[in-house]
């Protein structure tokens, strides 16, 4: 059994469940079959410190009680109890609560914190110097300390600033000091502050924030020894990361046994991200990954065991919940019962998932394979060739695959991998099944010349800038910095692979329309110690342009999609031609008025496409960011801090798609990048004429500060209306289609989709707009939530009826 404590112990932010319990406690009964148990409890404000404690801890000892156990058939040398975040901080104080307890005589077998708060005392931890802005602030955190205890402001001030606890209770920092609790590669030159002490009398009055239930770090040595087994997951860029890995430290010492899970690109909250598989979300699980003796599956994150190709079963989340009322407070009960399974398959570290429902084999007759990619790590070049997996006819049979019609594609990075594994098939002879197509969707096809038309015309350009390309290319091979500014200044290339130039010269490659006047120059060759060291920049499998004419005859049909406003654009091109050139049949889409990855924004132009004779039936926007003209707008004001999105994030969003520069940003954040000869737009994204009265809750409007003409100059994206829709000008908006628009209360960007439902209403637009009041960004990722389903089913509904 597992004992699943909640994450969340405000009123507040209960419906948002933020850290929400219910998908983990699903998964985990489905995968385990094990009976999962989640307690409910009082919630602060109206509650506060010791009510949560206590409810839990009283839950728990009725739980462990052997009539109970007996009913649900329960092994009680098999119970574990597990936590994440603030329900980290009360699994972690009622296993240590137990431990005292001459009552209780079953005994926990294992404990689970997953990134736990576990300490008030010190809010001046690495972990919150780092990570202060990030997701989940130390504002918010501070906030919500001061809130488990009271709701005088003047606590949260003094946590904040930390200078709350009094000199009398010095001696308790022991516990918390990270200088000696800390492992070294978290310290990375950080300097241990002495606390500046607080006042005795908040001490006094709120005595919760240095009771030990409160803060488990607390407990002295003598009190750990006893604790069970301990699992204790961490996240590199969260702001409670250092609390978990001194407790581990702590625990250590005192000789319990713990495994220790810390994940280098995990965030607080990953777990609950459905999608997030390589920031710590669960992933595949493997049968021999279990273990024998307890219900609690250890692993977490991407598979790599090196298992052979082998099939998986998961079962979906079709488990009995039974609900189990104890003194007024909830339990809920997840008995696993799986309905049917989904097939994922496994080869070495690589994992395929086969999307196959019923419902879409039903309607279709085609299936798709996605393969994700796995990341180059520690400056090493990770071998995404080992994708090409083999089609081999008796799983191709088993899914009713017909092996003369299997195609490849990929779009970006993922072009350059469909075009290179297709390329390597060729000479594979133990593959007798070939390719019918291959699809390059605005493909990324060499590193050789960084200096080719597309690449002047569009450094600058929206979502993909030269500055990033190159960033990306290099890093694929290593994290040594030489090798990026060699790339960015175009001389990487050594002179004794100067030969290979040829494959790539766009003044002999480029149809003449794309030329426009630019002079073809020599390459300035580079160090031939970079290609010694990193030989992956001229290997083909990196950069299938390279390929010679002999291998590329004997490519399938292919379909190269290529963008305008695209530095890739020319790769995609020049392929074309030498594909053509060898006698390969091509069918080649050029959007003019696209950029790159202009798939995901599927809407983009079609009203004034005159070649699309078929039109959008609907538009839906969720939570949409439809503007970067304005941020000082009331959403923007009073969610500036609101965790997942916070202001400062969006602005650092909006200029990193326009440029690097991070004078953009400064000016974006300060509200003042806008010219003055520009100023006429604002009256596109006025929000005191366009926002309803409701949301403007006596917010003044600011008439905006104008900023340098330079910068509008160097990065007009900010000022076209592909980035900024809001700024169509009303013949523009008449035209569009049916419109669904969803807007969550808690989000800067609120105010957008509001200002957009008003503007098309304006001009006789149908509009069903859908505002959740307590809602934030991003609530669809949250779909195990309340407001997440109710919010996906209010849309999809919509979209049954008008589809």
């Amino acid at each position: 059994m597992e004992i699943n404590v909640g994450n969340n112990v405000f009123e507040n932010y209960d419906t948002f469940a933020f850290f929400d319990i219910d998908f983990l406690s699903r998964r985990t009964a489905v995968i385990l079959d094990a009976v999962v148990i989640s307690t409910n409890y009082r919630l602060a404000p109206e509650h506060h410190f010791p009510s949560q404690f206590e409810d839990v801890y009283n839950a728990l000892k009725w739980f462990l009680n052997q009539d109970v156990l007996d009913k649900y058939s329960v092994d009680p040398e098999r119970i574990g109890i597990s936590g994440e975040s603030a329900g980290g901080n009360l699994a972690a104080a009622v296993t240590q609560q137990l431990i005292d307890d001459p009552d209780v005589k079953i005994k926990l077998k294992t404990q689970s914190l997953i990134y736990p708060a576990l300490q008030c005392l010190d809010l001046d931890l690495p972990s919150y110097r780092e990570n202060s802005n990030l997701g989940l602030t130390k504002s918010f955190v501070a906030r919500l300390w001061s809130g488990y205890f009271t709701t005088d402001r003047s606590l949260e001030k003094a946590m904040f600033f930390n200078q709350h606890v009094p000199v009398e209770s010095s001696h308790l920092f022991k516990f918390v000091n990270w200088s000696s609790f800390l492992p070294e590669k978290f310290r990375k030159g950080h300097f241990y502050k002495s606390p500046t002490y607080g006042n005795s009398k908040l001490a006094k009055k709120y005595p919760g924030f240095l009771d030990v239930r409160a803060a488990p770090l607390l407990a002295d040595d003598n009190r750990l020894r006893s604790l069970p087994l301990t699992y204790v997951i961490t996240c590199q860029y969260d702001i409670l990361r250092d609390d978990g890995i001194m407790y581990v430290t702590r625990l250590q010492n005192a000789g319990v046994r713990v495994t220790h899970n810390h994940i280098e690109d995990g965030f607080h909250g990953a777990l609950v991200y459905r999608h997030a598989k390589r920031h710590g979300g669960f992933s595949s699980f493997s049968p021999n990954q279990r273990s024998n003796t307890h219900p609690l599956h250890w692993k977490c994150g991407m598979l790599s065991t090196g298992l052979p190709v082998q099939k998986v079963q998961l079962s979906m989340m079709q488990e009995h919940v039974q609900n189990h009322m104890y003194n007024g407070h909830l339990a809920r009960f997840w008995m696993p019962e799986p309905q049917f399974y989904i097939l994922s398959e496994q080869r070495t570290d690589i994992k395929h998932d086969w999307y196959i429902p019923s419902r879409f084999q039903k309607r279709q007759n085609s299936m798709h394979i996605i393969i994700p990619m796995t990341f180059c790590q520690d400056g090493q070049q990770t071998d995404l060739m080992q994708l090409s997996y083999q089609p081999n006819p008796q799983i191709l049979e088993s899914y009713g695959v017909d092996p003369g019609r299997i195609g490849i594609s990929g779009d970006s990075a993922g072009g350059n991998l469909a075009a290179a594994a297709a390329q390597q098939l060729l000479e594979d002879p133990d593959i007798k099944i070939k390719l019918k197509v291959q699809t390059l969707i605005y493909p990324a096809l060499q590193n050789f010349d960084f200096d080719l038309p597309s690449y002047r015309e569009n450094a600058h350009y929206p979502v993909l800038s030269k500055s990033l390309m190159i960033r990306f290319w290099s890093e694929y091979f290593t994290t040594d910095r030489s090798l990026k500014k060699a790339m960015f200044s175009n001389q990487h290339i050594p002179l004794e692979s100067s030969h290979l130039f040829k494959f790539v010269n766009w003044s002999s490659l480029l149809p003449e329309k794309f030329k426009k006047g630019h002079i073809y120059k020599i390459p300035t060759h580079g160090s031939s110690e970079l290609a010694k060291k990193y030989p992956g920049i001229l290997d083909v499998k990196a950069s299938p342009l390279l390929a010679d004419d002999s291998k590329l005859r004997g490519l399938p049909l292919t379909y190269v999609i290529t963008c305008q406003y695209d530095v890739l654009r020319d790769d995609g091109l020049m392929y074309v031609t030498r594909l053509q050139n060898s006698g390969v049949r091509v069918i080649h889409n050029h959007i003019e008025g696209a950029f790159h990855g202009t798939l995901s924004f599927l809407f983009t132009k079609l009203l004034e496409d005159p070649d699309v004779k078929i039109k959008l039936k609907v538009q839906t926007l969720t939570y949409p960011a439809l503007q970067n003209f304005d941020f000082d707008l009331p959403s923007y004001r009073e969610n500036a801090h609101y965790p997942v999105l916070p202001k400062l994030l969006m602005v650092r969003f909006w200029s990193k798609y326009f440029t690097t520069d991070r004078s953009l940003k400064k000016a974006m954040l300060s509200n003042q990048h806008i010219p003055l000869e520009s100023s006429h737009l604002f009256k596109f994204v006025n929000w005191s004429s366009l926002l309803p009265e409701k949301f403007k809750k006596g917010h003044i409007y600011k008439t905006p500060t104008h900023g340098s003409s330079e910068l509008a100059k160097k990065y007009p994206g900010i000022l076209d209306v592909k980035a900024s829709p809001l700024l169509a000008d009303d013949s523009k908006l008449c035209g569009l289609p049916l419109t669904y628009v969803i807007t969550c209360q808690y989000d800067v960007l609120r105010d957008d989709g509001l200002m957009y439902v008003t503007r098309l209403q304006n001009f006789g637009v149908r509009v069903i707009h859908n505002h959740t009041e307590v809602a934030f960004h991003a609530t669809f990722s949250f779909l195990f939530t309340k407001v997440g389903y109710r919010a996906a089913d209010q849309y999809i509904n919509w979209l049954h009826e008008n589809l």
